[in-house]
């Protein structure tokens, strides 16, 4: 559904009738300005300045090293801490903590209702404050060490609660950040950057699990060296972040006035806003009744109940399962990650090509139907393990359908306002599903888990009728603009961006 292209020609195109003005001029011409956030309007030049390819690949390598390598490490180290309890769970945490029934379960729900209770009022902050001081990572490692000396059910639950309440602050973040510093046309791209790096964490989590259940002590478990290992080391990182992350390009004192300004413009065509802190009576209203936004709310419900169950019970589902031993399970995380990220890299770039978000979407739900059919119906056996094991990683197409449901929201959501108040009911929706997830896989129906699949399968196919129908509401309004455009003497790709910036 993205048009960069089409809106990158259409600054082009803009720019033919407005180059009466010079580039200072312009950027003076706004410091006086109209009802855009002042920091921008510091900035932002008063017309359309075209950045050119060079200048391009120049700005975009500056943002890179600094933003894009701060969120692929930071990604990384939450989604290697999140997932961490998955590991343990190979480690005998149950057996250490006298962990009974849906108890396991429910340190996986009760992480995400952290993150729900939490996303309303950090969606709101991440407007107000400064978003790379807003991530909390050092308190989030602090918590993640802290469950080295849990040993009681009551005890985990209360550090895996703050764990969810402190970590909810990433991905709103992360989005905010890539609709921030990046074009529409390259936001999928750069949402799948960060986001494949949940397969990573699967590779370096496998390799580091492998590593510690070799340790054989009376006196600390393996799986408590895991936490206390991963804690220090978050806190580390959450100090250098809070130096080296700008907040925004404005805000950035390693960038020159002259780059800033840069910055600013070459994400003008995004039409979606870049800043501003004052809440909009009318994008609220907007954000609650456009049925697109409610969509998008049901599609995170659907996609994330699977995926959060096989987060937290896939390692036991291969171990005890498919009949795999603690460390081939370790290791065979190494394969889980590949997958993952060759996936990801996969769908964005099918999609970021195609231009046909919806129909990937749609497309990819079909081998997530296949493979779970595989895992319902095929018995265990040392002959079918293996078979098995592929059709447990053919399920991990739904990351694909994460990813670009994540894009979808930084590039279709204008309006700052607006896009906080989707961000939250999106996360909400996301924490929800995630807080269902483990529930469905019951300890009566271990260790294949025949009644959570069903559900899995379920949910595969009503995505496949939601993205449908969706697409059908996009692809309608899409018409009607391009029929407006015409009537008021346009081309459908030809767009006015002296206001791009009043978001």
């Amino acid at each position: 559904m993205s048009q960069g292209k089409t809106q990158d020609k259409a600054v082009v195109e803009h720019l033919e009738d407005n180059q009466s003005a010079t580039f200072s001029e312009d950027v003076e011409a706004t410091k006086q300005n109209r009802g855009i956030d002042q920091e921008i309007a510091q900035f932002a030049a008063q017309h359309a300045v075209e950045v050119d390819e060079a200048t391009n690949k120049r700005l975009l390598w500056l943002i890179n090293k600094r933003v894009l390598a701060v969120m692929l490490v930071t990604y990384f180290i939450q989604s290697l801490d999140k997932g961490t309890m998955s590991f343990a769970a190979i480690m005998n945490i149950q057996k250490d903590a006298n962990l009974h029934g849906q108890e396991y379960a429910a340190l996986t729900t009760i992480f995400y209702a952290g993150s729900l209770v939490a996303e309303f009022p950090v969606n709101i902050l991440c407007q107000k404050f400064p978003i790379a001081k807003w991530t909390s990572v050092v308190l989030w490692g602090i918590t993640l060490a802290l469950t080295a000396v849990c040993k009681s059910f009551a005890a985990l639950m209360v550090v895996r609660y703050l764990l969810g309440t402190f970590e909810a602050a990433v991905q709103p973040s992360f989005l905010l950040m890539t609709s921030m510093w990046y074009r529409r046309a390259e936001q999928g791209e750069y949402v799948s950057y960060w986001y494949a790096m949940n397969g990573l964490q699967q590779m370096v989590g496998g390799l580091m699990s492998y590593g510690v259940s070799h340790i054989n002590n009376p006196n600390i478990k393996s799986w408590q060296v895991l936490f206390m290992m991963l804690g220090i080391v978050t806190v580390l990182w959450g100090a250098f972040i809070w130096l080296y992350l700008p907040d925004s390009p404005m805000r950035a004192k390693c960038y020159n006035d002259e780059d800033k300004t840069l910055m600013v413009e070459r994400v003008r065509a995004n039409q979606t806003g870049l800043q501003n802190k004052v809440f909009k009576r009318e994008q609220a209203i907007e954000a609650f009744t456009d049925i697109q936004v409610w969509f998008y709310v049901l599609m995170q419900i659907l996609n994330t109940l699977p995926t959060s169950g096989i987060g937290a019970f896939g390692n036991l589902i291969i171990k005890d399962g498919f009949g795999f031993d603690v460390l081939q399970t370790s290791l065979l995380s190494i394969v889980q990650g590949t997958v993952h990220i060759l996936i990801v890299t996969f769908v964005a770039y099918v999609a970021r090509r195609t231009k046909q978000t919806l129909y990937v979407m749609m497309a990819i739900c079909v081998p997530m139907v296949a493979t779970t059919s595989v895992l319902m119906a095929v018995p265990n056996g040392r002959s079918t393990r293996v078979g098995l094991l592929i059709a447990f990683y053919g399920t991990f197409w739904f990351n694909g359908v994460a990813v670009l449901l994540l894009s979808m929201i930084t590039r279709n959501i204008a309006g700052q306002t607006k896009k906080s108040i989707v961000l939250t009911m999106s996360l909400i929706a996301w924490a929800a599903g995630n807080m269902i997830g483990p529930q469905v896989f019951q300890t009566k129906d271990a260790p294949r888990y025949r009644v959570g699949f069903t559900v899995h399968l379920a949910f595969y196919i009503a995505q496949i009728i939601v993205f449908f129908i969706l697409r059908l509401i996009l692809a309608r309004r899409n018409k009607i603009k391009v029929e407006a455009a015409k009537q008021q003497g346009r081309s459908g790709g030809e767009v006015n961006l002296d206001n791009a910036f009043n978001g």
